[in-house]
């Protein structure tokens, strides 16, 4: 003969289900979370730096230096420029023009002015693009920089093997070289997803854990209900609902599932293909 439960030992279980459960169902969320940002970097994409072999000397109020650029399928977020103050703190101002040469406006896209007093040597100054270029898939740029130091009191750029389709111009001369720089270009959700195994990866994981959620909350509000028991009669047996007695099994199948895929995606290098 089976007994029924105590009322009172229901609210332990109960109350421990849920200790158990809701801290599982924080880290389902920080998780998710840390899977949605590690998607995100994998929509910018940076250029391998150039080693320096060299620098384009000192820019001048005399000297105009530019340098043309592609890049590529994706919008240009921002470029990273090396630049020289051969050790010492100079005077004056640096102006960097971008221009999208696929435009027909002459404008410059954006236009930065540095205080070169505020540089150091050879170190990345970076370059944002104040709201990223989404249709400059294939287009050609150019970066335009001048100054109004005067000689002996100016910075340079330096400057690393040529780069096939980039043009360097010093003073309208050619150079057989480019400036050394990193480019970090965004591609589009679109872009991204039109990849068949970023879209099946990503919907594959969603799937799984939406199923996960949805488990955790039906868990915890199966075992929140704490009706009474039943009144029995001599010799009566008593049983859980088979449901009751399923429930946790099938949690913790979605459990395990959804962990293995978190750490796959977050917290090792994602399948995913830029």
């Amino acid at each position: 003969m089976h007994l029924p439960v105590p009322h009172s030992e229901r609210c332990r279980d109960n109350a421990s289900a849920r200790s158990i459960l809701i801290p599982l169902a924080v880290c389902l969320v920080v998780l998710s979370t840390f899977f949605t940002v590690s998607l995100y970097e994998k929509l910018t994409l940076s250029t391998k730096t150039i080693p320096v072999t060299g620098n384009v000397g000192e820019i001048t109020s005399e000297t105009v230096v530019e340098q043309t650029f592609t890049c590529g399928d994706y919008g240009l977020e921002q470029t990273c420029v090396n630049l020289e103050t051969y050790g010492r703190t100079n005077h004056g101002t640096l102006t960097v023009d971008l221009y999208d040469e696929g435009s027909t406006s002459d404008e410059p896209v954006q236009t930065w002015n540095v205080d070169v007093s505020t540089l150091r040597n050879e170190i990345y100054r970076t370059f944002e693009v104040g709201e990223r270029i989404y249709d400059g898939a294939q287009h050609e740029y150019r970066l335009v920089f001048t100054s109004d130091s005067e000689a002996g009191d100016a910075v340079s750029i330096d400057t690393g093997a040529a780069v096939e389709g980039d043009k360097l111009t010093i003073n309208g001369v050619e150079a057989n070289s480019t400036i050394c720089r990193q480019l970090s270009c965004r591609t589009s959700i679109r872009t991204f997803f039109s990849d068949a195994i970023n879209l099946r990866h990503t919907l594959l994981y969603l799937t799984v854990t939406a199923a996960t959620f949805a488990a955790l909350t039906f868990a915890l509000l199966k075992r929140g209900a704490t009706p009474e028991p039943p009144a029995t009669s001599k010799g009566q047996t008593v049983t859980e609902a088979p449901t009751a007695q399923k429930a946790p099994g099938v949690v913790a199948i979605f459990l395990i599932a959804w962990v293995g895929l978190s750490l796959m995606y977050a917290v090792v290098d994602p399948p995913f293909r830029a």
